[in-house]
Protein backbone atom coordinates (compact mmCIF):
# COMPACT_ATOMS: atom_id res chain seq x y z
CA UNK A 1 0.00 0.00 0.00
CA UNK A 2 3.00 2.12 0.69
CA UNK A 3 4.42 1.80 -2.83
CA UNK A 4 1.39 2.69 -3.95
CA UNK A 5 0.94 6.12 -1.89
CA UNK A 6 4.62 6.86 -2.96
CA UNK A 7 3.72 6.45 -6.66
CA UNK A 8 0.46 8.24 -6.46
CA UNK A 9 2.58 10.97 -4.59
CA UNK A 10 5.40 11.32 -7.60
CA UNK A 11 2.77 11.25 -10.22
CA UNK A 12 1.42 14.70 -8.18
CA UNK A 13 4.86 16.22 -8.48
CA UNK A 14 4.98 14.97 -12.16
CA UNK A 15 1.63 15.95 -12.79
CA UNK A 16 2.43 19.52 -11.16
CA UNK A 17 5.60 20.00 -13.32
CA UNK A 18 3.77 18.84 -16.92
CA UNK A 19 0.98 21.29 -16.26
CA UNK A 20 3.61 23.44 -15.38
CA UNK A 21 5.45 23.36 -18.29
CA UNK A 22 2.96 23.58 -20.77
CA UNK A 23 1.48 26.49 -19.12
CA UNK A 24 5.18 27.95 -19.29
CA UNK A 25 4.99 26.76 -23.23
CA UNK A 26 1.68 28.76 -23.58
CA UNK A 27 2.51 31.85 -21.97
CA UNK A 28 5.49 32.04 -23.97
CA UNK A 29 3.01 32.70 -27.07
CA UNK A 30 2.41 36.65 -26.54
CA UNK A 31 5.22 38.30 -28.09
CA UNK A 32 7.21 41.00 -25.64
CA UNK A 33 5.78 43.56 -28.56
CA UNK A 34 2.21 42.47 -29.41
CA UNK A 35 -1.07 44.76 -31.53
CA UNK A 36 -4.05 43.08 -30.57
CA UNK A 37 -6.44 42.42 -33.10
CA UNK A 38 -10.38 42.49 -32.21
CA UNK A 39 -13.78 42.22 -34.48
CA UNK A 40 -16.55 44.37 -33.16
CA UNK A 41 -19.00 42.92 -36.15
CA UNK A 42 -21.37 40.99 -33.91
CA UNK A 43 -22.33 41.42 -30.35
CA UNK A 44 -21.07 39.70 -27.38
CA UNK A 45 -23.03 37.19 -25.47
CA UNK A 46 -23.43 37.61 -21.64
CA UNK A 47 -22.89 33.74 -21.17
CA UNK A 48 -20.76 31.63 -23.45
CA UNK A 49 -22.72 29.64 -25.86
CA UNK A 50 -20.73 26.22 -25.92
CA UNK A 51 -23.05 24.57 -27.71
CA UNK A 52 -21.49 26.51 -30.49
CA UNK A 53 -18.81 25.15 -33.02
CA UNK A 54 -16.82 27.62 -32.71
CA UNK A 55 -17.50 29.97 -29.28
CA UNK A 56 -17.15 33.44 -29.18
CA UNK A 57 -15.79 35.75 -26.13
CA UNK A 58 -18.37 36.77 -23.64
CA UNK A 59 -18.74 40.37 -23.13
CA UNK A 60 -17.37 39.86 -19.61
CA UNK A 61 -14.11 37.91 -21.48
CA UNK A 62 -13.92 41.42 -23.37
CA UNK A 63 -13.70 44.09 -21.04
CA UNK A 64 -11.75 42.16 -18.61
CA UNK A 65 -9.19 41.32 -21.33
CA UNK A 66 -9.16 45.13 -22.28
CA UNK A 67 -8.28 46.19 -18.63
CA UNK A 68 -5.83 43.08 -18.63
CA UNK A 69 -3.86 44.55 -22.24
CA UNK A 70 -4.14 48.41 -21.14
CA UNK A 71 -1.88 46.80 -17.69
CA UNK A 72 0.29 44.74 -20.04
CA UNK A 73 3.24 46.12 -20.82
CA UNK A 74 3.85 43.80 -23.85
CA UNK A 75 0.32 45.44 -25.36
CA UNK A 76 1.31 48.10 -27.50
CA UNK A 77 -1.77 49.00 -29.14
CA UNK A 78 -5.39 47.52 -30.35
CA UNK A 79 -6.87 47.25 -34.34
CA UNK A 80 -10.17 46.55 -34.46
CA UNK A 81 -12.55 45.66 -37.38
CA UNK A 82 -15.97 47.98 -36.71
CA UNK A 83 -19.40 48.00 -38.58
CA UNK A 84 -22.28 45.25 -39.93
CA UNK A 85 -24.79 46.29 -42.01
CA UNK A 86 -26.80 42.90 -40.46
CA UNK A 87 -26.24 43.01 -36.93
CA UNK A 88 -26.84 45.90 -34.58
CA UNK A 89 -24.97 46.21 -31.20
CA UNK A 90 -27.42 47.17 -28.31
CA UNK A 91 -26.37 50.69 -26.86
CA UNK A 92 -25.96 49.29 -23.49
CA UNK A 93 -23.36 47.04 -24.39
CA UNK A 94 -21.42 49.72 -26.64
CA UNK A 95 -21.28 52.07 -23.95
CA UNK A 96 -20.02 49.25 -21.72
CA UNK A 97 -16.79 48.40 -24.68
CA UNK A 98 -16.52 52.04 -25.33
CA UNK A 99 -15.72 51.90 -20.95
CA UNK A 100 -13.13 49.57 -21.34
CA UNK A 101 -11.40 51.45 -24.57
CA UNK A 102 -11.67 54.39 -22.93
CA UNK A 103 -9.24 52.79 -19.98
CA UNK A 104 -7.23 51.41 -22.19
CA UNK A 105 -6.56 54.74 -24.31
CA UNK A 106 -5.69 56.15 -21.15
CA UNK A 107 -2.58 54.12 -20.66
CA UNK A 108 -1.60 56.38 -23.74
CA UNK A 109 -1.79 53.13 -26.24
CA UNK A 110 -2.71 53.31 -30.19
CA UNK A 111 -6.07 52.34 -30.63
CA UNK A 112 -7.35 52.45 -34.47
CA UNK A 113 -10.10 50.92 -36.14
CA UNK A 114 -11.69 50.18 -39.47
CA UNK A 115 -14.66 49.56 -40.92
CA UNK A 116 -15.94 48.71 -44.76
CA UNK A 117 -18.64 51.86 -43.61
CA UNK A 118 -21.07 52.38 -41.51
CA UNK A 119 -24.40 51.80 -43.53
CA UNK A 120 -26.68 49.21 -40.80
CA UNK A 121 -27.13 51.61 -37.53
CA UNK A 122 -25.72 54.37 -35.14
CA UNK A 123 -23.86 52.57 -33.06
CA UNK A 124 -21.58 50.94 -34.77
CA UNK A 125 -20.14 54.28 -35.42
CA UNK A 126 -21.37 54.69 -31.56
CA UNK A 127 -18.56 52.12 -30.83
CA UNK A 128 -15.86 53.32 -33.17
CA UNK A 129 -15.84 56.69 -32.30
CA UNK A 130 -13.98 55.26 -28.50
CA UNK A 131 -11.06 54.63 -30.67
CA UNK A 132 -8.17 57.62 -31.41
CA UNK A 133 -8.42 57.05 -35.61
CA UNK A 134 -10.99 55.68 -37.60
CA UNK A 135 -10.38 54.34 -41.08
CA UNK A 136 -13.76 53.72 -43.52
CA UNK A 137 -13.35 51.91 -46.95
CA UNK A 138 -14.01 54.48 -50.14
CA UNK A 139 -17.19 52.67 -50.81
CA UNK A 140 -18.27 53.15 -47.67
CA UNK A 141 -21.15 55.38 -46.20
CA UNK A 142 -21.88 56.95 -42.49
CA UNK A 143 -25.43 56.08 -41.36
CA UNK A 144 -25.65 58.55 -38.63
CA UNK A 145 -29.14 60.07 -38.65
CA UNK A 146 -29.69 59.97 -34.99
CA UNK A 147 -32.41 57.34 -32.53
CA UNK A 148 -36.13 56.45 -34.48
CA UNK A 149 -38.28 54.37 -32.20
CA UNK A 150 -41.19 52.53 -33.59
CA UNK A 151 -43.51 50.02 -32.58
CA UNK A 152 -46.11 47.50 -34.50
CA UNK A 153 -50.13 47.20 -33.75
CA UNK A 154 -52.46 44.18 -34.26
CA UNK A 155 -56.06 45.60 -33.81
CA UNK A 156 -56.30 46.05 -37.54
CA UNK A 157 -55.26 42.43 -38.55
CA UNK A 158 -57.42 40.74 -35.89
CA UNK A 159 -60.55 42.52 -37.10
CA UNK A 160 -60.43 41.18 -40.37
CA UNK A 161 -59.93 38.06 -38.99
CA UNK A 162 -62.55 38.79 -36.40
CA UNK A 163 -60.53 37.86 -33.47
CA UNK A 164 -61.13 39.69 -30.16
CA UNK A 165 -58.39 40.20 -28.37
CA UNK A 166 -59.56 41.00 -24.57
CA UNK A 167 -56.24 41.97 -22.76
CA UNK A 168 -56.06 44.13 -19.85
CA UNK A 169 -52.70 45.96 -18.85
CA UNK A 170 -51.77 47.81 -15.27
CA UNK A 171 -51.35 50.38 -15.75
CA UNK A 172 -51.09 52.86 -18.80
CA UNK A 173 -47.61 52.72 -19.08
CA UNK A 174 -47.67 48.54 -19.68
CA UNK A 175 -47.61 49.28 -23.64
CA UNK A 176 -47.15 45.61 -24.65
CA UNK A 177 -50.88 45.52 -24.22
CA UNK A 178 -51.35 48.24 -27.10
CA UNK A 179 -49.68 46.05 -29.63
CA UNK A 180 -53.37 43.77 -29.43
CA UNK A 181 -55.54 46.50 -28.16
CA UNK A 182 -54.89 49.63 -29.91
CA UNK A 183 -54.62 50.55 -34.24
CA UNK A 184 -51.74 53.28 -32.78
CA UNK A 185 -50.02 54.92 -30.28
CA UNK A 186 -52.33 56.03 -27.03
CA UNK A 187 -50.78 59.28 -24.96
CA UNK A 188 -49.27 57.07 -22.66
CA UNK A 189 -47.47 55.02 -24.73
CA UNK A 190 -45.98 57.62 -27.23
CA UNK A 191 -44.78 59.40 -24.16
CA UNK A 192 -42.98 56.85 -22.98
CA UNK A 193 -41.76 56.00 -26.67
CA UNK A 194 -40.41 59.53 -27.20
CA UNK A 195 -38.71 60.12 -23.98
CA UNK A 196 -36.62 56.65 -24.53
CA UNK A 197 -35.44 57.74 -27.91
CA UNK A 198 -35.08 61.35 -26.80
CA UNK A 199 -32.47 59.69 -23.68
CA UNK A 200 -30.44 57.68 -26.46
CA UNK A 201 -30.25 60.42 -28.68
CA UNK A 202 -28.91 62.79 -26.08
CA UNK A 203 -26.78 60.22 -25.10
CA UNK A 204 -24.78 58.92 -28.40
CA UNK A 205 -24.92 63.24 -29.49
CA UNK A 206 -22.79 64.31 -25.87
CA UNK A 207 -20.73 61.29 -26.17
CA UNK A 208 -20.17 61.42 -29.97
CA UNK A 209 -19.30 65.12 -29.32
CA UNK A 210 -16.65 64.76 -26.75
CA UNK A 211 -14.79 62.06 -28.28
CA UNK A 212 -14.80 63.64 -31.91
CA UNK A 213 -14.16 67.32 -30.83
CA UNK A 214 -17.39 68.40 -32.60
CA UNK A 215 -19.85 70.69 -30.84
CA UNK A 216 -23.28 69.04 -30.41
CA UNK A 217 -24.97 71.64 -32.69
CA UNK A 218 -22.68 71.11 -35.35
CA UNK A 219 -23.11 67.33 -35.08
CA UNK A 220 -26.87 67.57 -35.02
CA UNK A 221 -26.54 69.16 -38.04
CA UNK A 222 -24.64 66.33 -39.76
CA UNK A 223 -26.87 63.55 -38.66
CA UNK A 224 -29.54 66.09 -39.99
CA UNK A 225 -27.48 65.43 -43.45
CA UNK A 226 -26.81 62.08 -43.21
CA UNK A 227 -26.16 59.55 -44.22
CA UNK A 228 -22.58 60.63 -45.40
CA UNK A 229 -20.59 59.60 -48.31
CA UNK A 230 -16.49 58.96 -46.96
CA UNK A 231 -14.63 62.24 -48.09
CA UNK A 232 -17.54 64.03 -46.20
CA UNK A 233 -17.11 62.23 -43.51
CA UNK A 234 -13.49 62.86 -43.20
CA UNK A 235 -13.94 66.76 -43.90
CA UNK A 236 -16.57 67.07 -41.18
CA UNK A 237 -14.15 65.25 -38.52
CA UNK A 238 -16.59 62.40 -38.20
CA UNK A 239 -13.47 60.31 -39.59
CA UNK A 240 -10.07 60.43 -40.06
CA UNK A 241 -8.81 58.51 -43.03
CA UNK A 242 -11.06 56.81 -46.15
CA UNK A 243 -8.78 54.04 -46.89
CA UNK A 244 -8.45 49.89 -46.81
CA UNK A 245 -7.63 48.10 -44.18
CA UNK A 246 -4.09 47.75 -45.21
CA UNK A 247 -3.96 51.51 -44.61
CA UNK A 248 -5.37 51.00 -40.46
CA UNK A 249 -2.36 48.70 -40.13
CA UNK A 250 0.21 50.77 -41.31
CA UNK A 251 -1.21 53.52 -39.47
CA UNK A 252 -1.19 51.29 -36.09
CA UNK A 253 2.59 49.85 -36.67
CA UNK A 254 3.56 53.62 -37.34
CA UNK A 255 2.25 54.42 -34.12
CA UNK A 256 3.83 51.81 -32.26
CA UNK A 257 7.22 52.12 -33.74
CA UNK A 258 7.47 56.20 -33.04
CA UNK A 259 6.37 54.90 -29.54
CA UNK A 260 8.56 52.84 -29.19
CA UNK A 261 11.69 55.06 -30.89
CA UNK A 262 10.48 57.62 -28.00
CA UNK A 263 10.66 55.69 -25.23
CA UNK A 264 14.37 54.10 -26.08
CA UNK A 265 14.92 57.88 -26.24
CA UNK A 266 13.87 58.44 -23.37
CA UNK A 267 11.23 61.35 -24.16
CA UNK A 268 7.66 60.70 -23.25
CA UNK A 269 4.99 59.65 -25.97
CA UNK A 270 4.01 62.33 -27.69
CA UNK A 271 0.25 62.11 -29.81
CA UNK A 272 1.34 61.08 -33.10
CA UNK A 273 0.37 63.04 -36.20
CA UNK A 274 -1.76 60.70 -38.82
CA UNK A 275 0.60 62.16 -41.80
CA UNK A 276 3.79 61.28 -39.77
CA UNK A 277 1.77 57.58 -38.57
CA UNK A 278 0.69 56.39 -42.12
CA UNK A 279 4.25 56.51 -43.16
CA UNK A 280 5.69 53.27 -45.51
CA UNK A 281 6.72 50.92 -42.51
CA UNK A 282 7.55 47.04 -42.70
CA UNK A 283 4.47 45.73 -40.64
CA UNK A 284 6.97 42.39 -39.83
CA UNK A 285 8.27 44.61 -36.98
CA UNK A 286 5.01 44.86 -35.32
CA UNK A 287 4.07 41.57 -34.53
CA UNK A 288 0.00 41.35 -34.29
CA UNK A 289 -2.58 38.10 -31.86
CA UNK A 290 -5.71 37.29 -32.42
CA UNK A 291 -7.93 39.11 -29.13
CA UNK A 292 -9.07 35.89 -28.69
CA UNK A 293 -6.04 34.26 -28.55
CA UNK A 294 -4.60 37.06 -26.51
CA UNK A 295 -7.43 36.18 -23.59
CA UNK A 296 -6.72 32.41 -23.63
CA UNK A 297 -3.27 32.88 -22.96
CA UNK A 298 -3.90 35.24 -20.29
CA UNK A 299 -5.84 32.89 -18.44
CA UNK A 300 -3.26 30.45 -19.53
CA UNK A 301 -0.90 32.46 -17.52
CA UNK A 302 -3.30 32.94 -14.63
CA UNK A 303 -3.18 29.27 -14.04
CA UNK A 304 0.93 29.08 -14.33
CA UNK A 305 0.58 31.62 -11.22
CA UNK A 306 -2.10 29.55 -9.43
CA UNK A 307 0.01 26.07 -10.78
CA UNK A 308 3.12 27.70 -8.93
CA UNK A 309 1.96 28.58 -5.94
CA UNK A 310 0.62 24.71 -5.95
CA UNK A 311 3.50 23.66 -6.20
CA UNK A 312 4.29 23.76 -2.59
CA UNK A 313 1.07 21.72 -1.67
CA UNK A 314 2.30 18.62 -4.12
CA UNK A 315 6.14 18.75 -2.56
CA UNK A 316 4.19 18.42 1.04
CA UNK A 317 2.29 15.83 -0.38
CA UNK A 318 5.17 14.29 -1.57
CA UNK A 319 6.87 14.47 1.68
CA UNK A 320 4.02 13.33 3.96
CA UNK A 321 3.34 9.91 2.69
CA UNK A 322 4.65 8.25 5.76
CA UNK A 323 1.67 9.76 7.52
CA UNK A 324 -1.01 8.05 5.16
CA UNK A 325 -2.71 5.94 7.60
CA UNK A 326 -3.13 9.29 9.48
CA UNK A 327 -4.93 10.76 5.93
CA UNK A 328 -6.71 7.77 5.16
CA UNK A 329 -8.17 7.36 8.93
CA UNK A 330 -9.61 11.39 8.13
CA UNK A 331 -11.02 10.62 4.62
CA UNK A 332 -12.62 7.51 6.56
CA UNK A 333 -14.45 10.25 8.82
CA UNK A 334 -12.75 9.05 11.58
CA UNK A 335 -12.22 11.61 14.18
CA UNK A 336 -8.78 11.27 16.09
CA UNK A 337 -6.22 9.47 13.71
CA UNK A 338 -3.43 7.74 15.43
CA UNK A 339 -0.50 8.35 13.06
CA UNK A 340 1.00 11.66 12.23
CA UNK A 341 1.70 14.81 14.22
CA UNK A 342 -0.92 17.25 15.71
CA UNK A 343 -0.65 19.74 13.23
CA UNK A 344 -0.58 17.09 10.23
CA UNK A 345 -4.02 15.56 11.87
CA UNK A 346 -5.35 19.11 12.17
CA UNK A 347 -4.65 20.43 8.46
CA UNK A 348 -5.52 17.04 6.89
CA UNK A 349 -9.32 17.12 9.00
CA UNK A 350 -9.91 20.67 7.61
CA UNK A 351 -8.91 19.59 3.89
CA UNK A 352 -10.92 15.95 4.27
CA UNK A 353 -14.02 18.09 5.18
CA UNK A 354 -13.35 20.44 2.60
CA UNK A 355 -13.51 17.85 -0.07
CA UNK A 356 -16.66 16.50 1.12
CA UNK A 357 -18.26 19.68 0.68
CA UNK A 358 -16.97 20.54 -2.60
CA UNK A 359 -15.00 23.81 -0.93
CA UNK A 360 -12.01 25.81 -1.74
CA UNK A 361 -12.01 27.75 1.61
CA UNK A 362 -11.00 31.05 -0.52
CA UNK A 363 -13.77 33.80 -0.03
CA UNK A 364 -15.90 33.97 -3.33
CA UNK A 365 -18.72 36.34 -5.23
CA UNK A 366 -21.34 34.31 -6.75
CA UNK A 367 -21.75 35.83 -10.43
CA UNK A 368 -24.89 34.44 -11.79
CA UNK A 369 -26.29 35.21 -15.40
CA UNK A 370 -30.64 35.80 -15.91
CA UNK A 371 -29.92 36.57 -19.64
CA UNK A 372 -33.24 35.92 -21.71
CA UNK A 373 -37.26 36.09 -21.38
CA UNK A 374 -38.28 34.55 -17.57
CA UNK A 375 -40.51 31.67 -17.48
CA UNK A 376 -41.72 29.91 -15.13
CA UNK A 377 -40.81 25.74 -14.28
CA UNK A 378 -37.35 24.56 -15.15
CA UNK A 379 -35.80 25.03 -17.75
CA UNK A 380 -31.76 24.79 -18.52
CA UNK A 381 -31.94 25.79 -22.24
CA UNK A 382 -29.67 29.12 -22.87
CA UNK A 383 -31.93 32.24 -23.44
CA UNK A 384 -34.44 31.20 -20.78
CA UNK A 385 -34.63 31.99 -17.05
CA UNK A 386 -36.95 29.45 -15.56
CA UNK A 387 -37.79 30.24 -12.37
CA UNK A 388 -37.52 27.03 -10.48
CA UNK A 389 -34.33 26.22 -11.92
CA UNK A 390 -32.91 29.92 -11.10
CA UNK A 391 -34.49 29.74 -7.70
CA UNK A 392 -32.26 26.50 -7.22
CA UNK A 393 -29.24 28.06 -7.69
CA UNK A 394 -29.81 30.95 -5.86
CA UNK A 395 -30.50 28.37 -2.73
CA UNK A 396 -27.32 26.74 -3.39
CA UNK A 397 -25.51 29.89 -3.93
CA UNK A 398 -26.96 30.37 -0.39
CA UNK A 399 -26.07 27.46 1.22
CA UNK A 400 -22.19 28.01 0.52
CA UNK A 401 -20.27 28.98 3.41
CA UNK A 402 -17.64 30.33 0.65
CA UNK A 403 -19.84 32.64 -0.79
CA UNK A 404 -19.51 36.44 0.49
CA UNK A 405 -21.45 38.40 -1.49
CA UNK A 406 -24.12 37.94 -4.81
CA UNK A 407 -23.44 39.79 -8.17
CA UNK A 408 -26.79 39.10 -10.49
CA UNK A 409 -26.20 40.42 -13.88
CA UNK A 410 -29.49 40.91 -15.20
CA UNK A 411 -30.04 40.91 -19.36
CA UNK A 412 -33.93 40.26 -19.77
CA UNK A 413 -36.91 42.30 -21.44
CA UNK A 414 -39.22 40.22 -18.70
CA UNK A 415 -41.75 37.60 -19.29
CA UNK A 416 -43.94 35.59 -16.59
CA UNK A 417 -45.11 37.31 -13.50
CA UNK A 418 -45.40 34.68 -11.19
CA UNK A 419 -41.56 32.92 -12.61
CA UNK A 420 -40.32 36.81 -11.65
CA UNK A 421 -41.98 36.53 -8.27
CA UNK A 422 -40.27 33.27 -7.78
CA UNK A 423 -37.10 34.33 -8.38
CA UNK A 424 -37.72 37.96 -6.25
CA UNK A 425 -38.33 35.76 -3.41
CA UNK A 426 -35.40 33.75 -3.50
CA UNK A 427 -33.09 36.87 -3.83
CA UNK A 428 -35.14 38.06 -0.36
CA UNK A 429 -34.59 34.85 0.95
CA UNK A 430 -30.49 35.23 0.02
CA UNK A 431 -30.15 38.95 1.36
CA UNK A 432 -31.62 37.47 4.75
CA UNK A 433 -28.99 35.10 4.91
CA UNK A 434 -26.70 37.61 5.14
CA UNK A 435 -25.45 37.78 1.90
CA UNK A 436 -25.33 41.44 0.15
CA UNK A 437 -26.80 40.95 -3.42
CA UNK A 438 -25.28 43.66 -6.09
CA UNK A 439 -27.42 43.88 -10.02
CA UNK A 440 -25.52 44.12 -12.87
CA UNK A 441 -28.01 45.56 -15.73
CA UNK A 442 -26.99 44.67 -19.07
CA UNK A 443 -28.74 46.28 -22.36
CA UNK A 444 -31.96 45.30 -20.73
CA UNK A 445 -33.77 44.93 -17.56
CA UNK A 446 -37.15 45.45 -17.90
CA UNK A 447 -40.72 44.01 -16.80
CA UNK A 448 -39.91 41.04 -14.51
CA UNK A 449 -35.87 41.61 -15.00
CA UNK A 450 -36.69 44.76 -13.16
CA UNK A 451 -38.48 42.80 -10.40
CA UNK A 452 -36.30 40.11 -10.33
CA UNK A 453 -33.67 42.89 -9.44
CA UNK A 454 -35.37 45.62 -6.77
CA UNK A 455 -34.37 43.90 -3.76
CA UNK A 456 -30.51 44.37 -4.25
CA UNK A 457 -28.63 46.54 -2.17
CA UNK A 458 -27.09 48.01 -5.06
CA UNK A 459 -28.37 48.26 -8.94
CA UNK A 460 -25.99 49.67 -11.35
CA UNK A 461 -26.96 49.80 -14.95
CA UNK A 462 -25.59 51.77 -18.09
CA UNK A 463 -27.33 55.12 -19.66
CA UNK A 464 -28.39 53.27 -21.98
CA UNK A 465 -30.04 49.94 -20.39
CA UNK A 466 -33.89 50.01 -20.63
CA UNK A 467 -35.36 49.11 -17.53
CA UNK A 468 -38.15 49.42 -15.31
CA UNK A 469 -42.08 49.03 -16.60
CA UNK A 470 -43.00 47.00 -13.77
CA UNK A 471 -46.48 46.22 -14.38
CA UNK A 472 -48.62 43.08 -16.19
CA UNK A 473 -51.09 42.58 -18.76
CA UNK A 474 -53.66 39.54 -18.12
CA UNK A 475 -56.40 38.38 -20.65
CA UNK A 476 -57.34 36.03 -23.76
CA UNK A 477 -57.89 35.89 -27.25
CA UNK A 478 -61.65 35.16 -28.09
CA UNK A 479 -61.15 32.67 -31.72
CA UNK A 480 -65.39 32.19 -31.76
CA UNK A 481 -65.96 34.20 -35.35
CA UNK A 482 -62.42 33.20 -36.45
CA UNK A 483 -63.23 29.86 -36.43
CA UNK A 484 -66.26 29.43 -37.81
CA UNK A 485 -66.37 31.99 -40.30
CA UNK A 486 -62.92 32.29 -41.76
CA UNK A 487 -61.55 28.38 -40.97
CA UNK A 488 -64.83 26.48 -40.97
CA UNK A 489 -64.62 25.03 -37.42
CA UNK A 490 -67.95 24.84 -35.56
CA UNK A 491 -68.71 23.03 -32.34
Amino acid sequence: MFRVVRGIAILAVVGYGVLLYSAYKAAEAIPAEVVLKLNFERPFPDVSQTSQLFPVLTLQEVVDGLDAAAKDPRVRGIIATVGSEVMELPIAQVQELRDALKKFRETHKAAVCHSEGFGGNNTDYYLATAFDQIVMQPSGWLNLTGIAMSATFLRGLFEKLEIEPRLLQRHEYKNFANTFNEKGFTPAHKESVDAMATSLHKQLLQDISDARGIAPKKLQALMDQGPLLPRDARDAGLIDEVAYRDKAYSLITGKVLDSLKHEQQGKPTPEVELAKAVRAVPAKKVKFMSFKKYVKKTKEEKELEKLKKKKETATLMAADTANFQALKQVYDKQEHPEQGDPETQKTSRRLARRAERGKTGVPKVAVIYATGEISSGHHEKTGVVASKTFSTILRTVARDKDVKAIVLRVNSPGGSAVGSDTIWWETIRAKEAGLPLVVSMGDYAASGGYYISAAADRIIAQPGTITGSIGVIFGKMVLGKFLANKLGVTQ
